[in-house]
């Protein structure tokens, strides 16, 4: 008889119903449940499931392990299972003091499916003299789900594996390829500067020095910034800012940068503004600058001297009626790519194997910065190339349009202030815990004519301010970290002051703290201006200007 899903409670010859419940409780998680007598070599089977009854078919409850042994087990489980069902191997474990004992097994269904079974066998009872045992449970449960859920785990531990690998192995990479880019710039600073040492009285190869550490230095500068904002936009971290934009001054800003490089190359730059209905818009125009200077610079230096590089944008009406489509088209006739490498110039660090371009700098960084740039502002890139035909980049993005009499107001950051700058008279607190920061500092505004004082942290700075008569100071030049007060701290603390200067006092943040989000932080603890470190004389002087 088969006591499919039920409990033969005659076997266990039961009386009490409260020790029937707790062996239902306790047989309920098998699949098959046998009770053993060693004394006298028998066997009753206690539960059987639908799911061994079905696999069994017309065979004996009592006979499962041998009938799994000789028609489902998958060959590989079959030699150990042979041995583990022996009842002296069970005998003689279960002697060694051992309470249970288990192995795991696969049988084949006859649909073809897997099913993973956990075969148990447990000590019930023992001789109390020497402790030679008398009776154990031999107990089967499906451990399928749970055998497919550690693949499942152990697949995806393996993926995260690869991945790690593949992470790593990109950080090697990534770090050789810093390490050779940033020593080229640097090893010209430091060997310019050297130079020029010794050639102080020599003022043409003196000039010449500090041009070329001058442009190493930008080169260097614009090698971190790129490392800086890869990794902001990996870590979810990059933040659009919104600020009124110009595209005619844009573009012009764009010309005007890059213009250099064309004129060192010999090339030829077209440039084309056309069907521009709503040139005032709002965007990120520093991250459009970046963004489209990526595209324009990699035109230049993949393309020979003699080329021709093309800048056109257009405007496309759009559905909704306070956004307009700017499409940018950056084409070039240089060098092109191949077709397989196309998949992947938006990736990290790729870099196409081209002996043509093997000392053309770069991290490989410009064109993934441009796509998450562009795709944050929800546009898309569109790329043909063709080798030795050139390249051909098509980005399209939706800006909002400036509405109201002040869309004429275009942004100011591409207009041009005088380059003479005289602050003759002007007292000027710089607050820096960086000697050689201050130094610089110190010295740069001096050549205006400024008189200058200085404090070392944020608390000094406030102790300054509050001791001094008001009106004494005309502006303030606050670095964010440093030790006793930071920055922002102090702006706020001068600020709070019971005097009538303090409110309207100008304090610019000037800081290595160069992100969006600084420059909101710097903003709401009161400063006016953020300058960033290392500092662009011409953006501080015309800070300066504007305030003072």
């Amino acid at each position: 008889m088969k006591y499919t899903g039920k409990i033969n409670f005659d076997a266990l010859d039961i009386e009490s119903q409260e020790f029937k419940e707790i062996v239902y409780a306790v047989a309920n998680g098998y699949e098959y449940l046998k009770l053993v007598n060693i004394k006298d070599r028998e066997s009753s089977v206690i539960k059987i499931s639908p799911l061994l009854d079905n696999l069994i078919g017309d065979s004996s409850p009592e006979n499962v392990p041998v009938f799994i042994l000789e028609n489902l087990i998958l060959p590989e489980y079959k030699e150990r299972f042979s041995y583990f069902i022996n009842v002296d191997r069970i005998i003689d474990t279960l002697n060694e003091r051992k309470k249970t004992d288990t192995i795991d097994i696969q049988l084949l269904a006859d649909d073809g499916s897997i099913i993973w079974l956990r075969v148990k066998v447990i000590l019930i009872s023992s001789n109390p003299e020497d402790g030679m045992p008398w009776s154990y449970l031999a107990t089967m449960t499906d451990i399928t789900q749970e055998k497919n859920d550690e693949q499942k785990t152990f697949e995806a531990l393996q993926v995260a594996f690869d991945s790690a690998q593949q992470a790593n192995s990109a950080k090697s990479d990534f770090l050789s390829r810093m390490s050779h880019d940033i020593r080229t710039p640097m090893n010209a600073i430091i060997g310019m500067t050297a130079i020029a040492a010794t050639c102080l009285d020599d003022k043409e190869r003196l000039s010449n020095c500090l041009e070329k550490i001058n442009i190493s230095s930008k080169h260097l500068m614009s090698l971190i910034n790129e490392v800086l904002d890869m990794s902001r936009i990996e870590s979810g971290r990059m933040v659009l800012s919104e600020e009124k934009i110009n595209i005619h001054d844009l573009v012009d800003s764009l010309v005007s940068i890059i213009h250099p490089q064309v004129e060192n190359k010999k090339q030829h730059l077209e440039v084309s503004v056309s069907d521009i209905t709503h040139p005032y818009v709002i965007g990120d125009s520093l991250r459009l600058q970046q963004c489209f200077l990526n595209f324009l610079n990699n035109a230049v230096k993949y393309t020979p001297e003699g080329g021709c590089v093309t800048l056109s944008v257009t405007e496309r009406p759009d559905s909704s009626a306070d956004s307009s489509i700017y499409e940018f088209i950056i084409e070039d006739n240089g060098y092109g790519m191949k077709p397989d490498f196309l998949n992947h110039i938006f990736e990290p660090f790729a870099r196409e194997e081209d002996s043509r371009i093997s000392k053309i700098q770069g991290t490989g960084l410009g064109m993934p910065i441009a796509y998450n740039i562009v795709s944050l502002m929800d546009g898309s890139i569109d790329v043909t190339s063709i080798p030795d035909k050139g390249s051909k980049f098509i980005v399209t993005i939706r800006l909002k349009v400036q509405t109201g009499p002040e869309n004429q107001e275009a942004s100011s950051d591409t207009q041009k202030e005088s380059e003479t700058y005289d602050f003759t008279g002007k007292r000027i607190l710089i607050v820096e815990d960086n000697e050689i920061n201050l130094e610089i500092a110190e010295e740069l505004l001096q050549m205006t004519g400024a008189t200058i004082e200085t404090a070392e942290n944020g608390k000094i700075a406030l102790d300054m301010v509050r001791e001094s008569e008001a009106f004494h100071y005309d502006l303030i030049i606050m670095d964010i970290q440093m030790p006793v007060m930071n920055g922002y701290n102090a702006t706020m603390a001068i600020r709070s002051l019971d005097r009538p200067d303090t409110k309207s006092l100008p304090i610019f943040a000037m800081t290595a703290n160069a992100f969006v989000e600084d420059v909101d932080m710097a903003r709401n603890a009161g400063m006016q201006e953020h300058i960033a470190k290392p500092l662009n004389i011409e953006t501080l002087y015309s800070a300066i200007k504007k305030w003072v």
